[in-house]
């Protein structure tokens, strides 16, 4: 279930910020998820899922062929190269960042010891 929550979350996200919005999705998935060390993986599919969803949507109008053939011809490597990076990336931030919404929620501060126990 959490994976398809992250998946339409972080499209959601990427469609309003941008790239930045898959950060914001992992970082609150590692938050809430902190009690099995964020899931990262759960959150890497999730967010891969979402791109590959905004992928999809964007072949359906016609133009993704065309666009995806000229954008691999420009950096030099194969269409399916450019997809599977294209894949890779949000995947990469949604791990990255549902370690560190975890291990940010997880931190424990030490409670301050008083004048009196010091000395």
């Amino acid at each position: 279930m959490i994976v398809l929550i992250v998946a339409l979350s972080s499209a959601g996200a990427t469609w309003i910020l941008g790239w930045w919005g898959v950060a914001i999705v992992a970082v609150l998935a590692g938050v809430v998820q902190r009690a099995n060390s964020g899931r990262p993986w759960r959150v890497a599919l999730g967010c891969a899922a979402g791109w590959g969803l905004l992928l999809a949507l964007d072949a359906i109008g016609g133009r993704f062929v065309r666009l995806t053939s000229v954008v691999a011809g420009v950096v030099a490597i194969p269409a399916v190269a450019l997809i599977i990076a294209a894949i890779l990336f949000p995947a990469l931030i949604g791990w990255s960042g549902a370690t560190v919404g975890a291990l940010i929620s997880q931190r424990r501060v030490a409670p301050e010891r008083s004048v009196v126990e010091r000395a």
